[in-house]
């Protein structure tokens, strides 16, 4: 590799890094989700240290890992929601600017 092609590959990851640390600023590494059911008063679990009664929030979900939500009432089916971690559209606006 030639001193110029890795300058290019060193730049790009940096750029890269730095996007990824603003868009972290941006919206921050954790987030709230709001849980509600029908009918309400179910409890949602978001493991063992996270639940609320719905309608609710459960506050502090990481954004960069997937999260399963349990809904459990008595009497009622237990169901579970996946909630799946994406890019953020933050990224793109950010490496956009770069350019």
């Amino acid at each position: 590799m030639t001193t110029r092609n890795a300058t290019a590959a060193m730049t790009s990851f940096a750029v890269l890094l730095s996007a990824l640390g603003c868009a972290t600023i941006v919206q921050g590494p954790k987030e709230d989700v709001k849980v509600r059911s029908i009918p309400p008063g179910a409890i949602a679990k978001a493991g063992p240290e996270r639940q609320v009664i719905t309608p609710g929030e459960i506050s502090g979900l990481k954004r960069n890992v997937d999260h399963t939500i349990v809904f459990e009432k008595e009497g009622f089916t237990t169901h579970e929601v996946k909630l799946e971690s994406k890019p953020s559209w933050w990224l793109l606006g950010n490496l956009a600017s770069v350019g």
